[in-house]
């Protein structure tokens, strides 16, 4: 009776945010339940679902799960990987530790090879293309793409060919090789032997939003806003049931990312020919996400939704609006910029050098000078774009400069990137 009442009590406080204190009860649960691996990990997969990442990662750290005993399969009495290291892993690339996830992969590919677990190393294998394209090594991203593919045709009924396709369509889409992206999350869409039911981890929502930031890099608007339609509709369509502030974080951010698509077709177009309302649709997809994520509870830690809201606003002439706006941006640019590479997110540890910080704003950090140049002038809110209202933001927090000052460097700003 304790232990159910203590697992409702923890679902409850998912649901309402209350995270900490989850977390406590669900410790409490695991050592009630003596520390078992199984169980463990079916606590994982439950804070997994609520984006609780941090959390999943602290509770699978503490009680040391990768070194715990597998348990045995009750049908057949054998021992089953449990894929520990791979749901470790994909936590640590949630919150942009991609190299510890790296390093949690191999360990966990040098297990399931040893097994001669077939489905496990392909799993293993597109997970390591993934995580090593989001570090932006491509040369290594693109040799276990090559592992995966092999893997796939050699075994062509491995349960987890729709998951292997998701991650090879994400490593390519962070290597911006966007039509092959598009092919592999298509593969993935269409294929036949999907349990929409079971993708817990790899949801239709993510996939469709992922589809939909490759047809706008590749400047294919309605496909792009076709799919980030088809990422909101089934968000809305799952409402309803448990879980609620989930699914409005999720519907949010399908939110922001269709005004953002919405947004780049309109400025796509010559000035003399945009379509005012592409703009006004963006505008008002835009607030209805701020609505959500940010206006009740802060359901997200990204703001670049406020330098969407910034360029809408000083498109339709509302300066004050679109001052506002970046500077809520760039509040939180002076926060988190130095905790991570400005180009492949990797957070920084304590114990590790943080990288190379930009010698202009002092704000962006990097990597190395290969990451540094890479971000100057890429894109079309480039790091060069941006610089110099970072150095002078920084500089007006600290009494250095004038509020009008930084309000003209906003201007200047927000001027050169809507050009």
């Amino acid at each position: 009776y304790k232990t159910n009442a203590m697992d409702a009590a923890a679902v409850c406080c998912l649901d309402v945010g209350k995270f900490e204190l989850a977390k406590r009860l669900f410790i409490e649960l695991i050592d009630l339940h003596e520390k078992q691996r199984n169980y463990i990990m079916t606590i994982v997969s439950r804070l997994k679902k609520s984006d609780q990442f941090n959390i999943a990662i602290q509770v699978m750290d503490k009680f040391d799960v990768l070194n715990r005993p597998l348990s045995e399969d009750p049908s057949t009495g054998l021992v089953r990987h449990d894929m520990a290291h791979g749901i470790l892993a994909n936590c640590l690339d949630e919150v942009n530790d991609f190299r510890r996830a790296i390093r949690i992969l191999e360990q966990g590919l040098n297990i399931v090879t040893t097994q001669n677990d077939i489905e496990c190393i392909c799993l293993y294998q597109s997970s390591l293309a993934r995580s090593y394209a989001y570090l932006r090594n491509d040369e290594k991203a693109h040799e276990y793409i090559d592992l995966t593919l092999e893997c796939l045709e050699k075994n062509t009924e491995i349960g987890g060919s729709y998951r292997c396709h998701c991650d090879v369509g994400e490593a390519y889409l962070s290597m911006e090789e966007y039509t092959k992206a598009i092919n592999f999350f298509e593969n993935a869409a269409s294929h036949k032997k999907i349990d929409y039911e079971s993708l817990c981890n790899y949801p239709l929502v993510p996939l469709y939003r992922c589809m939909g930031k490759a047809h706008l890099q590749i400047q294919s608007w309605d496909n792009s806003i076709s799919n980030y339609e088809k990422a909101l509709k089934q968000t809305n369509a799952m409402s309803g049931g448990s879980n609620t502030r989930i699914l409005e974080k999720k519907s949010g951010i399908s939110l922001m990312e269709l005004g953002r698509a919405r947004l780049e077709h309109y400025l796509s177009e010559p000035p003399k020919s945009r379509d005012e309302e592409i703009l006004q649709k963006a505008l008002s997809e835009s607030m209805d996400a701020k609505a959500i994520l940010f206006d009740k509870h802060t359901l997200t830690d990204d703001r670049s939704l406020f330098l969407d809201l910034a360029q809408e606003y000083f498109l339709l002439h509302n300066i004050e609006e679109a001052h506002y706006m970046l500077a809520e941006y760039l509040d939180f640019l002076i926060v988190v910029a130095p905790t991570r590479c400005h180009r492949c997110h990797q957070v920084w540890h304590k114990d590790e050098s943080n990288g190379r910080i930009c010698g202009n704003c002092m704000v962006i950090t990097f990597c190395g000078v290969e990451h540094h140049k890479l971000t100057w002038k890429k894109g079309r809110i480039s790091h060069k774009s941006m610089c110099s209202l970072l150095n002078g933001w920084r500089r007006m927090k600290k009494d250095k400069v004038s509020k009008e000052e930084c309000e003209s460097l906003m201007d200047e700003f927000l001027s050169r990137i809507l050009r």
